[in-house]
């Protein structure tokens, strides 16, 4: 008798949810049921909503992923960046030692032009003295 009572329990609360399904707009205290067709559209529009929805989620994603490897390419452009600017620095540091190598390389010829004008009038100078003291 119990199990007789909650199958009628059950089955009028199943036919009062499909009731409540097919339930529109009430419109002045009536309520309209859909008929076969507008149910197929209505399933036809959810299948194409929801299709759209999955259509929509795809694209999210993709453009999620576009955006990632458009930040890691923004990453990998700062670095060369910072690989050139600092090639950059060496450079202009290679070439100020380069100018103070050739100024100091100018300043080594001309001590060795006057080391040779020295050697060459001590050597001339002591030649003449020995050349004084000899014929003297």
């Amino acid at each position: 008798m119990r199990e007789l009572n909650l199958f009628f329990l059950l089955l009028i609360l199943q036919c009062s949810t499909q009731l409540f399904a097919q339930v529109g707009k009430p419109n002045n205290d009536t309520i309209r049921c859909y008929g076969i067709k507008e149910l197929q559209n209505i399933a036809a529009t959810v299948e194409y909503a929801n299709s759209c929805d999955t259509l929509l989620s795809n694209a999210n994603l993709q453009i999620a992923n576009k955006n990632k490897h458009i930040e890691e390419k923004i990453f990998q452009v700062k670095n060369l960046q910072d690989q050139i600017a600092y090639k950059d620095t060496l450079i202009e540091n290679r070439e100020k030692k380069i100018g103070e190598l050739d100024s100091e390389i100018i300043k080594l010829n001309e001590h060795k032009k006057m080391l040779k004008l020295a050697w060459a009038s001590t050597t001339a100078l002591l030649s003449g003295i020995f050349l004084y003291i000899t014929f003297r």
